[in-house]
């Protein structure tokens, strides 16, 4: 990639090619926590973006993401990977209720951050996050 190009989900505070200290940077939000992406962190930034898709090439096969402003996502990867999905927080700042394909999450399954641990990938229809604020 020349440097003179940046990838539609980056800013260009986030354009890493220039800057090796960013060279992990994944957009939207989607960074290794273990080697081939075995399992992995889903933090969507939306910005100012309506929606946003991306379908990112890893080892273990194509991590696939949807958003959109209204807190809906859509996550789809291999079979043999785990993320953790850390929906954003509402506009007014409290956290909102967080469903997994139409269920709601109880608070106790959620992690210290705020995220939900252990979807397991290769779900036929994927994994819908919803942040209903």
């Amino acid at each position: 990639m020349a440097c003179d190009t940046m990838d539609a989900f980056q800013s260009p505070a986030e354009h890493h090619c220039c800057d090796p200290s960013r060279s992990t940077r994944l957009p939207p939000g989607i960074q290794p926590t273990a080697p081939g992406f075995s399992s992995f962190d889903v933090k969507p930034q939306m910005g100012n973006l309506a929606s946003a898709t991306i379908k990112r090439p890893t080892l273990a096969g194509p991590i696939s993401l949807s958003a959109n402003a209204t807190h809906s996502f859509l996550l789809d990867h291999p079979s043999n990977t785990v993320a953790r999905f850390c929906p954003p927080r509402c506009s007014n700042g409290r956290g909102g209720d967080i469903y997994i394909n139409s269920q709601p999450v109880a608070l106790e399954t959620l992690d210290a951050d705020g995220c939900v641990p252990g979807l397991v990938g290769g779900r036929a229809a994927g994994w819908r996050v919803e942040r209903r604020c």
